[in-house]
């Protein structure tokens, strides 16, 4: 539906997403109140105006159309400004993001390649991947110190606790 929608212009451009919209309904004190998600996806260039109309039956409650601006669902970056996300980013978490916590991720693999390319042409150090492979007394060392850490960190939640 994406593609056949893209830049589309008018009512041909927007699209309501059934299954991520939801109504409910609550009576109270005779009155009856609806509390609407509706998820629309506009996939032109412009903002469009929409109204949405509730399913009125005749002997059903006069509910009024709703009028909604809806912006572009994607916006297009310019090179620079992802590169900039991702500095931003970096400098914030003081370490390389991940890419689940770009929001524009899947643009920034696309428009460089990959995450790495992208990494690379802002100036961020890629981690490499931690080691995955262990022998088994790596492995015992490793749950050794963490259980401890959890141990130490227990006992002072214990210490805080008493004195509180």
């Amino acid at each position: 539906m994406f593609l056949i929608k893209r830049n589309a212009t008018g009512s041909e451009a927007v699209e309501y997403i059934k299954n991520k919209s939801s109504c409910n309904y609550e009576t109270m004190d005779d009155q009856l109140n609806m509390d609407c998600s509706v998820k629309v996806n506009n996939y032109g260039k412009n903002t469009e105006l929409i109204f949405i109309y509730p399913n009125n039956n005749d002997d059903g409650p006069g509910f009024k159309p709703k009028k909604l601006s809806v912006p572009p669902h994607s916006r297009r970056y310019k090179d620079e400004e992802l590169l900039q996300i991702l500095r931003d980013l970096y400098e914030k978490l003081g370490r390389t993001p991940l890419a689940s916590e770009v929001p524009q991720r899947v643009t920034i693999r696309i428009r460089f390649g990959s995450w790495e390319n992208a990494l690379r042409k802002a100036g961020i150090p890629i981690n490499k991947p931690k080691k995955t492979k262990y022998e088994n007394d790596e492995l015992l060392e490793i749950l050794q110190e963490k259980m401890l850490k959890n141990m130490d960190a227990l006992q002072d939640t214990k210490r805080f606790n008493n004195q509180h």
